[in-house]
């Protein structure tokens, strides 16, 4: 995520807050619905 939001602020994005705080949450959706999918299989809690 750090890098994202150092591409985004080289690159003089107009909207870069917008954008990487966006992105930030997108990613944290997407991890989390990953987890909630995966992580009993790897505690072994099936």
């Amino acid at each position: 995520m750090h890098e994202c939001t150092q591409f985004l602020f080289r690159h003089d994005y107009k909207r870069r807050k917008e954008v990487a705080n966006s992105l930030g949450k997108k990613m944290l959706e997407y991890t989390k619905e990953i987890f909630d999918q995966h992580l009993s299989i790897l505690t072994g809690d099936e």
